[in-house]
C-alpha cells in the first residue's frame, strides 16, 4: 500500500485504506481521528482464517487479498470507544514507523 507514511494537511500522520472495510465502526470517515493503541507483530500463515475474514472483507463483500505467509504486523485503533484492526506486511521499516506511532492520533484515510 503506497502512501501509507503521509502526513495530512493539518499535519497529523495518516493512516491509509485501500478500500472501505466490514471492520471498521459505524460513522468512521476520511479525514477522522483514530488513536494506533498498539502494533503486534505475528505471521500471516498464523492468523485464524475468521480473523482474516473479519480484517480484510470490504464493505462490499470482497476480501481483500493478503499473503498466505510471511512476517505482519497486527495495528489495532481506537475510534469513539470501538476497537479495530488491520494487518499490514512486515518489514523493518514499517515495524519501527508504526510502533512509533503508538499512543499518537492519526487521521484516517480511504483512498478507493
Amino acid at each position: 500500500m503506497s502512501g501509507e507514511f503521509n502526513h495530512s494537511y493539518d499535519g497529523r500522520k495518516t493512516i491509509q485504506f485501500s478500500h472501505r472495510y466490514n471492520k471498521m465502526p459505524h460513522g468512521i470517515y476520511t479525514g477522522d481521528s483514530v488513536v494506533l493503541l498498539e502494533v503486534l507483530n505475528s505471521r500471516f500463515q498464523d492468523l485464524h482464517p475468521a480473523f482474516i475474514r473479519y480484517d480484510a472483507t470490504t464493505d462490499k463483500g470482497e476480501l481483500y487479498p493478503l499473503p498466505k505467509t510471511g512476517s505482519c504486523l497486527v495495528l489495532i485503533f481506537l475510534f469513539k470507544g470501538d476497537i479495530f484492526t488491520t494487518v499490514r506486511r512486515q518489514t523493518p521499516e514499517k515495524e519501527r514507523y508504526y510502533k512509533g506511532l503508538r499512543g499518537e492520533v492519526l487521521r484516517l484515510e480511504i483512498v478507493m
